[in-house]
């Protein structure tokens, strides 16, 4: 599998060389085309002035900010990339955090980290100290010219590297009225928590990812493979959607649910 970096992990005066792979296996999607109705033919764009309406060549098109005063400031690409983060072939581990201490939210996008030759010992030592630890190294990694705060952690028997989002990336709750706003704060019984609680913990079950799976991709190639036998399209029947009420008693629906489980067990 081809790389998408190699370095070196930095732990004291130990430097590890690993390599990055990905950890995602993103399934193929089917891929739509615009095109015309009449004749399928594929539907194509062009670069407009909006002013003139005239179209414009590429070698007139530049990049812009617009500031405040409404005046754009160009910049060329050479003077975008002198602006790229210099890729370093380190990851420095700054420090170590506990794992229970990263929110979830901040996880961006997950990648393996690969010992190369000579590296394997070094590589197994810094895993084994994060798994008995239970904490993350934090450092910093330069992947498509940009700059990402990274977590090294462990995955089984492999070192994994968590792309993170910065603080500044994440919103406050607070942002949107969601804490501290009196409409969000009704008044909930001891009886309606407390059966909400075991609603919970009837639910409660091991975690297991591959239960879970990405239905629309199958139901988009199964309409495919429809749509390409049939001769005529027929064009599919809108669902009836109830529409929402405000419920007000939350004790019926606790109970239906309490009573649903209970039945799906004895089952």
């Amino acid at each position: 599998m081809k790389s998408l970096w190699k370095g070196n992990i930095s732990f004291g005066l130990i430097n590890i060389p690993v390599m990055i792979v990905p950890a995602e296996n993103t399934p193929e999607r089917p891929q739509f085309s615009l095109i015309d109705r009449r004749d399928h033919a594929h539907i194509g764009y062009l670069k407009i002035n909006k002013n003139t309406g005239k179209q414009v060549s590429n070698r007139d098109i530049v990049k812009g900010l617009k500031l405040a005063s409404g005046k754009y400031t160009i910049f060329t690409n050479a003077e975008l990339d002198e602006l790229h983060v210099k890729g370093s072939q380190t990851i420095e581990l700054q420090q170590f955090v506990r794992k229970d201490e990263i929110e979830p939210a901040y996880f961006e996008t997950p990648y393996y980290l690969m010992p190369q030759n000579g590296g394997e010992k070094a590589y197994a030592l810094l895993r084994d100290a994060l798994e008995r630890t239970e904490k993350y190294g934090v450092g910093l990694i330069v992947l498509h010219n940009k700059q990402h705060l990274a977590l090294i952690g462990t995955k089984d028997s492999a070192l994994m590297v968590e792309l993170v989002r910065y603080a500044e990336e994440l919103r406050d709750p607070s942002d949107y009225d969601l804490i501290d706003g009196k409409s969000l704060r009704p008044k909930i019984s001891a009886t309606e928590l407390a059966m909400a609680e075991r609603l919970v913990e009837e639910l409660t079950s091991e975690w297991k990812p591959g239960v879970y799976k990405d239905t629309y991709v199958k139901g988009l190639r199964a309409a495919v493979r429809r749509k390409s036998r049939a001769t005529v399209p027929e064009p599919k029947k809108g669902a009836v959607q109830a529409r929402a009420s405000n419920v007000l008693d939350l004790m019926p629906l606790l109970e239906k649910s309490l009573r649903g489980k209970r039945r799906k067990k004895s089952v």
